[in-house]
This record gives C-alpha cells, sequence and structure tokens, in this order.
C-alpha cells in the first residue's frame, strides 16, 4: 500500500494510518521522521531516521512506541494511560496522575517486584474484560517493569494527601478524569470515538475513584474497601 504524504497541522504533524502510511512528527524543535510500510496493525516495518542533531537513539524509539502504541490499543478498544500500575493477585491497579503526582514513588514504594509501568500503562480488552499489559516504556526514572499482565481491579485518579482515603466520582467525573490522562496523538477522528467508547465502557464496568495518598500508607486497604 502506497505510503500517504504527511500534513502539517499546527506545529505538529501526524498524518497516515499505522501500517498503511508514512508520518511525521515534530518535537521541542527536533525533527523525527518516522516511516511504516505494512498492511494492517499486527505486521508493521518501521524505519525511524536520524536527523543527526544529536538526539538520542533511545529516546526516538521510546517516542515512536507511545506514538504508535497509543493509537494502536485505541483502535483495538484499549487505551493508553499517563498512569503507573501495580499488579497484585486481586488484579492491576492503574493510578492515574499528572507529572510530579507521585505515579512513580507509590510503584517504588508499594509495588516494588510487580509494576507494571510507572509513567506510561496500556489496558487493552481481553476477554470481555481488560487487563493491564507490561508497558515497554519507561519512565523518565526509569523503574523496572517486573510485573506480569493481569486482569485491570481498579482506576484511581491520584491525589497527594494526608490521609490515604478513597473519595467517590460522579460519572461524569469519571469520564473527565480519563479523558485527563488518556494518550492519544493521532487527530484522526475514528481513533478518537473509538477512544471515548472504551473510556465510556471502562466507567461502565470498572469505575474510577479518586485516591488521596499518603505516602507513609499502602493504598491496598483503602482500595479494597471500594
Amino acid at each position: 500500500m502506497a505510503p500517504r504524504n504527511p500534513a502539517r497541522r499546527r506545529g505538529l504533524i501526524v498524518s497516515g494510518c499505522f501500517g498503511e502510511g508514512s508520518w511525521k512528527v515534530t518535537h521541542a524543535g527536533r525533527l523525527l521522521r518516522w516511516e511504516a510500510r505494512g498492511e494492517g496493525l499486527r505486521s508493521v516495518r518501521v524505519a525511524l531516521a536520524l536527523t543527526g542533531d544529536g538526539v538520542e537513539d533511545g529516546y526516538i524509539v521510546r517516542s515512536f512506541l507511545r506514538f504508535y502504541l497509543a493509537e494502536t490499543v485505541a483502535r483495538t478498544g484499549g487505551v493508553a494511560l499517563h498512569a503507573s500500575a501495580v499488579a497484585r493477585p486481586e488484579g492491576a491497579t492503574v493510578f492515574m496522575a499528572r507529572s510530579g503526582g507521585g505515579k512513580t514513588t507509590l510503584v517504588r514504594t508499594f509495588g516494588r517486584g510487580r509494576g507494571l509501568g510507572d509513567d506510561f500503562v496500556l489496558v487493552a480488552p481481553e476477554g470481555g474484560g481488560f487487563c493491564v499489559v507490561p508497558s515497554p516504556v519507561a519512565g523518565r526514572e526509569g523503574t523496572p517493569v517486573e510485573g506480569e499482565a493481569a486482569p485491570l481491579w481498579r482506576l484511581c485518579e491520584m491525589k497527594k494527601g494526608a490521609v490515604t482515603r478513597v473519595e467517590p466520582l460522579r460519572e461524569v467525573e469519571q469520564v473527565a478524569a480519563v479523558l485527563r490522562h488518556a494518550v492519544l496523538f493521532t487527530r484522526d477522528l475514528a481513533a478518537r470515538r473509538a477512544l471515548l467508547d472504551t473510556v465510556l465502557r471502562l466507567v461502565r464496568e470498572v469505575g474510577v475513584v479518586r485516591l488521596c495518598q499518603s505516602l507513609e500508607t499502602p493504598p491496598w486497604e483503602a482500595l479494597c474497601g471500594v
């Protein structure tokens, strides 16, 4: 299938369908040229072209994985989240928060050996429900991903607090919380509609709570009471 020509939109160039064309992305004044050839999402050959401006190779690969996986999982009924996640016997808990919100610290403090991601988390459909799969993209602090894929148990939006407790959210607040932390770079309407459908399904079937988290107390007991 012939590659599509990338098109500029408000300074961010994102075009072509994954597995069907080519696209470019500008980031912080650096041009990363990504070209993909293939049909469908399962088999894609990717070429990452360096620009000679000193951008680290690993940074380019991590950036590509974020873009690629965020759209792939959205188109297949899942969602990529700016979050951390920990696998436990009852299932995986996802902790959504902005940068500096305590995601990485929580995994390092209370989820050692069971972390599924400390900054970029993939929630995928499985068996009529959802599971959290180990993230191939480490956060800036490089926390190791050591846990195994697990069914999604709890979905939380974190905020720091003096006491660990769980607060309920209205349905509209739950939807807004997931959308705040959803990762999707493409402007393609089909992918965005698929993402919204998934968010609504997550709210109906799993639900979202606000976790006020003290880093002195593990969150598990409070979450078991939900």
